[in-house]
């Protein structure tokens, strides 16, 4: 328990640097555990001021305080705020260079450095460990700590490494953050991080601001657009996310809500740091206040005022959605999170979670293919790297690209290869948007890039050679933007877009076996199997339920609590809305109403339900259609 004097040193800092009177009641009991020096594990929603619970302590502590976190764009965010508060953080990422890194770590060996970022992965560079036994570190943190857990839904084996910072300094407390964590991977980060009289603070999940809605009716794509659309007509200062599970989809939603006049842009992992960095300032700034992205966007980053987040098919585990949805509103004011589902979605996730687990017979035809190639016998251990070319084992072993990728990890989690690097260049493409179709009569590169294939192209399975290097010259600009450009084109089915990325580097870590004899961890392959499909069953759940959407996210981790009133199944009245549709149709007269207007004039998560009320007014004659035009029977 911390003395009265500690209390006023806390609140002292925080008025100091952050302007702050006073701790959110949630905040207090993992500041003064950490303050004090004791071991801190604390579960706080998104939006629930996680970084001042580390920060503040780390501040009063005095030392330098070092920061696992599982990605760049958290690192550059959490720096960038610290800075602008006057205190001394850098962050250990690629975009620095040799002699920037060299740089932060000499400031960090003598003291300039107050908190330093770093990925798990970083704690293994030889550069790193040169320099960190110089180090005066009184605080470690593991932010994103669900990472560290293999029943965590982002389970990321280098989090594994992390305990060993516990023999090198000894002496430092330890704290551990997440938003998200069952009861069993709170269990699992404690045993890993190896926790030692440590304090657990779970604060309520509730967010009683967010209003959740499933929209189950229509073609995810059109509706999903006509949503922003709304959404941003309504208000087009409001700042909101558009969540996909690709690069291609993030550029493809872009590139269609510029087509309708929204301000947008997309966020994924193929951009270089300096690109990532303007388009997230853009988006924070309010100057591009719509972002289409994957889950790499957004973890971490403190915007206040986001008014919706849309997802495009729901994530695979109910971790992932609250993380996501939960960016909206964090100034407490009402913000929807609407889920866009269809049963092809579903399986597609379905799909996407037994492909990354292949059989021991396809690991064995990847492993033997890869032996072919590199023509290793057995016994040899290769001192070169071996160029496996993508293209050659899919033909050898009827694999697709995502089931062979999947078969390489688990070698390489197995400890037979290491896969070292991918190669990226010049590529193909076959024209598909036949003569007359073009994106718009817009000026931009993938405008000008689709009417360069269609004037090219000949037939509809000519396939174009490109050169990224005379395309960026035609077209004055940099090849990264042409790549992302003919992503674009392919992700909206203009063009079949073939990069020459079918080589991957692999070093061997052990020598080459014959392939009937690979000895692989299937039980622990099995067990991340079965843990994987009950979290996508729970996701199925959440998206199929009748009951208050709030509780059944609550319960999933703890015990829920009351309706929440504001989601679709809590706001859905069933009473008169036959009576009500009726009039609607009858005031529209002989011209009839648009039953797709018509629906979409209801809330998302009700439109399902509407839908299914006016069939049953057709079946029982009390509506006719025409096309798409609904009429009342009584008119007629």
């Amino acid at each position: 328990m911390l003395n009265s004097d500690s209390k006023t040193i806390i609140l002292d800092t925080l008025q100091s640097y952050w302007g702050y009177n006073s701790l959110r009641s949630n905040q207090e009991g993992p500041v003064e555990s950490l303050t004090s020096g004791s071991d801190t594990l604390a579960i706080l929603p998104t939006g629930g001021g996680k970084s001042l619970c580390y920060q503040l302590p780390a501040m009063c502590r005095g030392g330098m305080c070092l920061v696992i976190s599982p990605l760049i764009a958290l690192m550059d965010d959490q720096c960038d705020q610290l800075k602008r508060l006057g205190v001394k953080a850098e962050a250990l990422t690629s975009s620095l260079g040799a002699k920037g890194i060299d740089r932060v770590l000499e400031n960090a060996s003598i003291g300039k450095v107050d908190f330093l970022y770093l990925s798990p992965e970083r704690l293994e560079d030889q550069t790193f460990k040169a320099r960190s036994h110089k180090f005066n570190i009184t605080t470690i943190v593991v932010d994103e700590a669900h990472c560290i857990s293999q029943w965590g839904h982002d389970f990321r084996p280098d989090f594994r490494k992390i305990n060993t910072l516990r023999n090198q300094f000894p002496e430092a407390v330890w704290g551990a953050f997440t938003a998200t964590a069952t009861t069993q991977v709170i269990d699992d980060i404690c045993e890993q991080l190896q926790l030692k009289d440590f304090n657990v603070f779970k604060a309520p999940m509730r967010r009683a601001n967010l209003i959740y809605h499933v929209n189950n009716w229509g073609d995810p794509d059109v509706e999903i657009l006509k949503q922003a659309l709304k959404l941003s007509s309504d208000s087009p200062s409001d700042t909101g996310l558009i969540y996909v599970q690709s690069r291609a989809l993030a550029e493809k939603f872009a590139q269609l809500l510029l087509a309708l006049g929204i301000k947008a842009s997309s966020f994924h992992a193929g951009l270089n740091s300096n690109e990532k960095r303007r388009r997230q300032k853009d988006w924070i700034t309010g100057k591009t206040p719509v972002m289409a992205c994957t889950s790499a966007f957004g973890m971490g980053i403190d915007k206040a005022d986001v008014r919706w987040v849309l997802h495009y098919n729901v994530p695979s585990t109910l971790e992932s959605f609250i993380q996501e949805a939960g960016r909206a509103g964090r100034d407490g004011l009402d913000s929807v999170c609407i889920s866009f589902v269809s049963d092809a979605l579903r399986s597609k996730s379905l799909n996407d979670l037994s492909s990354q687990f292949p059989s021991l017979e396809e690991i064995r035809s990847v492993y033997q293919n890869l032996s072919n190639q590199g023509k290793v016998a057995i016994g040899d251990l290769p001192e070169n790297t071996t160029e496996f070319n993508i293209e050659n084992a899919q033909k050898s072993t009827g694999l697709s690209r995502r089931r062979l990728r999947a078969c390489l990890g688990i070698l390489e989690r197995n400890n037979y290869i290491d896969l070292v690097e991918k190669k990226s260049g010049d590529g193909s493409v076959v024209w598909l948007g036949g003569k007359n179709r073009i994106l718009n009569k817009s000026k931009d590169l993938p405008t000008d890039l689709s009417r360069h294939f269609m004037r090219t192209s000949t037939s509809a399975h000519q396939v174009i050679s490109v050169k990224l290097k005379q395309l960026s010259e035609k077209f004055s600009s940099n090849i990264e933007s042409i790549t992302v450009a003919l992503s674009t084109l392919d992700a909206m089915g203009l063009i079949d877009w073939m990069p020459n990325n079918d080589n991957l580097k692999v070093n061997w870590l052990r020598s080459r076996v014959d392939a009937m004899r690979l000895n692989v961890d299937f039980d622990s392959l099995s067990k991340r199997k079965n843990l994987l499909t009950e979290k996508l069953e729970s996701v199925h759940e959440f998206i199929d339920t009748t009951e208050c959407r709030a509780t059944v996210l609550e319960g999933y981790f703890s015990d829920s609590s009351e309706k929440c009133g504001k989601c679709d199944n809590c706001t859905w009245n069933p009473d008169g809305k036959r009576e009500a549709l009726l009039q609607s149709i009858e005031n529209s007269g002989k011209t009839g109403v648009d039953a797709f207007d018509l629906i979409r004039f209801y809330p998302a998560g009700h439109r399902g339900r509407i839908s299914l009320v006016l069939r049953e007014m057709l079946n029982s004659n009390d509506i006719y259609v025409e096309g798409t035009k609904v009429f009342s029977s009584s008119l007629a």
